[in-house]
């Protein structure tokens, strides 16, 4: 993916070496993409949100579930 290069290069002109990754629902793809591609800029966790809607059908209670990956 294209991303993880635009991605590192945003970092490289900010001069930041190491950064944290969040992604929700859609952006994961994004996230996993540069967290296979650089690894060693990654700090901790990469966290992964996705929208959860628990209970009955009739129930309009919604959660986020959040899925951290070791790297």
């Amino acid at each position: 993916m294209q991303w993880a290069s635009i991605v590192e290069e945003v970092l490289d002109q900010l001069h930041i070496d190491e950064c944290s990754i969040m992604a929700h629902s859609a952006g994961a793809p994004y996230a996993l993409s540069f967290a296979n591609k650089l690894p060693s800029r990654i700090r901790g966790d990469v966290c992964l949100l996705a929208p959860w809607v628990g209970g009955s059908e009739s129930s309009r209670s919604s959660h986020f579930h959040c899925e951290c990956m070791l790297t």
